[in-house]
């Protein structure tokens, strides 16, 4: 909704508002027990994009626990450990994906560049 009204002249301040709420609920429904996996993994994408990499990969972690399987959220986790330094568990993560989706290039694309790349 946050998009839809963003798009139309004169209500950018609207538009963060309901964003801004949007956001705090789902915060306050990632603190369930029952809470589902694309919740979580909703929430992480959100704080990815916020560039706020320790807190994307807490829930994306949460979100594997319940939905081992989902490689995009796996590969999300890897790209946000490597935005923290942490590349053997980036490497990690990407490797599961390869494992679970051998043609997964993107995955083997970031195994490459963390290769060559040094730790800090």
């Amino acid at each position: 909704m946050a998009n839809r009204i963003s798009k139309k002249s004169g209500y950018t301040e609207l538009a963060e508002q309901v964003r801004t709420q949007a956001v705090e609920r789902l915060k306050i429904e990632c603190l369930s027990p029952d809470v589902t996996a694309g919740t979580l993994g909703t929430m992480a994408n959100i704080c990815r994009q916020q560039e706020d990499y320790e807190s994307a990969i807490e829930y994306y972690r949460r979100a594997l626990a319940l939905d081992y399987g989902q490689v995009y959220w796996r590969l999300a986790l890897a790209q946000s450990l490597a935005e923290t330094g942490r590349l053997p568990e980036a490497m990690h993560e990407a490797r599961i994906c390869l494992r679970i989706r051998p043609q997964m290039n993107a995955a083997r694309k970031l195994i490459e560049e963390l290769s060559v790349r040094k730790t800090p």
